[in-house]
């Protein structure tokens, strides 16, 4: 789950591919959320920049679901950021993004 949740960030927060990060989103997500609204919040998250590159920091899953929230970290020339990334699925069937949030932190 980190590893797909770095994978977004880094495609939609750092390189700024709106379309690939889209693209990560689980399809449940994307039915209800427009690629336009999307881009919106991404825009928004980030008002001053963006990061260079982005870890994740710690991954915990919710007990009796499919479900992982990660808390990512990115640094950059603009400061630090602070993510947190929901996605669901399983090792077995992959991990998809279905809810995300943050942006500057310092």
């Amino acid at each position: 789950a980190s590893k797909r949740a770095v994978e977004f960030a880094e495609a939609t927060f750092v390189r700024r591919n709106l379309d690939k990060g889209y693209a990560l989103l689980a399809d449940k997500a994307r039915s209800y959320v427009p690629m336009e609204k999307f881009n919106e919040k991404v825009t928004t998250m980030h008002p001053n920049g963006h990061p260079g590159k982005v870890t994740a920091v710690k991954a915990v899953a919710v007990p009796g679901e499919r479900i992982v929230s990660v808390s990512l970290r990115g640094e950059g020339s603009a400061g630090a950021f602070d993510y947190a990334v929901t996605l669901v699925g399983t090792a077995a069937t992959d991990y998809r993004v279905t809810t995300f949030a943050g942006g500057r932190s310092s």
